[in-house]
């Protein structure tokens, strides 16, 4: 298996109950269920959260895969090296992934999305958006470096998201900044977007959530 980020540490060693997924599944797809449609592969699942959700939505064909595997339901796997044939999935979802890949993970990883993908799929991307890493950036007690505290070399902006995707061979058709986290902990947070991601809160981060599809 390709490694795919210099944090696999981080990653094995993250509690069941740290992947965003856990909170926001729902969420998510109660955003974009519509625009998507099975088979589905969620690449990075962690604990199968999305999966479950997806199921319970009555998604067929629902797999998934982690470097990391907290389940017995996702495979092992890598963005880099995904272990399926050649357009096998109608959609695939990254979420809280690109962001922890070097360019030419992202690269990589996105040409093999495209290929599990069937003409014109569909993938769903979900990054922080425009993050101010100083608010995350902590020292080595030793040798003093600066580093991001979840080993997040990537930020983007809904400029820079849409470009990657577009040399990935992928068209943006839904692109949207969202209070993921507050809509999916705080009640009747789904319909409060509009003012939770205003907020200039440390508790409220802002992702960008994006549908694409496969162009190539």
């Amino acid at each position: 298996m390709t490694a795919v980020s210099d944090n696999e540490e981080y990653q094995r060693a993250i509690r069941y109950d740290q992947y965003q997924g856990t909170a926001n599944a729902d969420t998510l797809i109660w955003i974009i269920g519509k625009r998507v449609s099975g088979p589905v592969l969620d690449v990075g699942a962690g604990n199968g959260s999305l999966l479950r959700a997806l199921r319970r939505r009555g998604f067929q064909g629902v797999q998934g895969v982690d470097i990391a595997p907290h389940s017995e339901d996702v495979k092992e796997g890598s963005i880099t090296q995904l272990p399926f044939p050649a357009a096998t999935f109608a959609s695939v979802f990254t979420t809280e992934v690109l962001e922890h890949l070097e360019d030419a993970q992202i690269r990589d990883g996105l040409a093999e999305v495209a290929r599990v993908l069937k003409p014109a799929g569909r993938l769903v991307v979900t990054v922080p958006f425009d993050e101010d890493f100083s608010r995350n950036l902590i020292a080595c007690p030793e040798c003093k470096a600066t580093f991001h505290r979840y080993g997040q070399p990537q930020r983007f902006t809904a400029d820079s998201l849409s470009a990657t995707l577009r040399a990935a061979g992928f068209e943006p058709e839904f692109l949207k900044v969202y209070a993921l986290g507050a809509m999916s902990i705080l009640p009747l947070g789904r319909y409060l977007n509009w003012a939770l991601k205003r907020m200039q809160y440390d508790f409220i981060a802002n992702t960008l959530v994006t549908v694409s599809r496969r162009m190539r």
